[in-house]
């Protein structure tokens, strides 16, 4: 029912087995930035899948290591786990030997396809959640990014995670460490964030966006405030969103202080016996920092009524 509900939210809103020849190798193409020494992230576009962009609107990340390369989220079809793969291969000659999904949310990991095609003893690691998620829903997410993008997605298969992981779990890839952190439900009930701890970086995936306001209908908002305060504490100095520009602090902290005022202005509202509907209006004039947020007249209102069925549901 959730993914349906967010289906209908994108469509509403929208109107490579050989890896040295990649199918549609033309389709999509963004270039990697270098966060620092051995970590790069290809920041996509702020907008929603469509014919334009075909699907890809997440920020794949990678991480070269001594044993090989870490994949972190190759985005939303086989098309941007191949644009991942080139971009890999400008930088290094060695295999992709992980990958790690953030949450269940498809634009995040249907590129899965691409990097199994081409590397197919790679572990692709998930939250438990996430795994059976994406096992019963990929061929929806595939529908929904079909209809979204009019067809000009590349053709895909969903590969879902095949290992799961928990919280502080630490996978050694090399000299490098990743660690899991996952807090409870946040975006999903199957969020991680996955650290690269010798690189001081952190991937957070639709915990924070920067610039651009998310869908939570899968949200848990109060949830969402504990995991942001929690990487807000880690030894990180480079934080990269779901969807935005990579940076310090500075570029998780705007989407934490929206959620924080949005929690409180829903609850001092609730005490005055006001339903979701009549907080919008009032609330707004207090969120003039994020208006010019890409998605935040669509999104205002919805994210009130998910926070309204969090307080009501606390105070019974």
């Amino acid at each position: 029912m959730r993914l349906i509900t967010l289906g209908i939210v994108l469509i509403s809103l929208t109107a490579c087995t050989d890896k040295s020849t990649p199918t549609n190798t033309k389709a999509i193409n963004h270039s990697a930035t270098r966060i620092t020494d051995g970590v790069f992230v290809i920041h996509g576009p702020l907008d929603l899948p469509n014919k334009n962009n075909k699907g890809f609107m997440n920020n794949p990340g990678f991480v070269i290591t001594g044993k090989g390369v870490v994949v972190i989220d190759p985005g939303s079809s086989r098309g941007t786990g191949e644009m991942v793969l080139r971009e890999i291969q400008k930088v290094s000659s060695q295999p992709v030997v992980a990958v790690f999904n953030s949450h269940e949310h498809g634009d995040h990991w249907l590129g899965n396809e691409a990097i199994k095609l081409a590397y197919p003893n790679v572990v692709i690691y998930g939250h438990e959640n996430m795994k059976q998620a994406a096992e019963s829903d990929g061929d929806n997410w595939i529908k929904i990014f079909k209809k979204a993008t009019e067809g000009t997605m590349t053709p895909t298969k969903s590969v879902p995670p095949n290992k799961t992981v928990k919280q502080n779990e630490i996978i050694k890839v090399g000299e490098v460490s990743f660690r899991i952190h996952n807090y409870g439900q946040a975006h999903t009930n199957g969020d991680i964030m996955v650290e690269v701890v010798e690189k001081k970086v952190l991937f957070v995936g639709d915990i924070a966006l920067y610039k651009r306001m998310p869908l939570l209908n899968d949200a848990n908002i109060k949830g969402n405030i504990d995991t942001l305060n929690n990487a807000l504490t880690l030894n990180i100095k480079y934080y990269v969103p779901g969807h935005g520009s990579t940076g310090g602090k500075e570029v998780i902290k705007p989407f934490r202080d929206y959620l924080v005022l949005m929690k409180k202005s829903v609850a001092r509202l609730y005490e005055d016996n006001l339903l979701d509907y009549e907080m919008k209006t009032k609330m707004s004039p207090d969120f003039i920092a994020w208006r010019n947020w890409i998605g935040f007249s669509e999104e205002f209102g919805k994210h009130v009524s998910v926070m309204y069925l969090e307080v009501e549901k606390e105070a019974f």
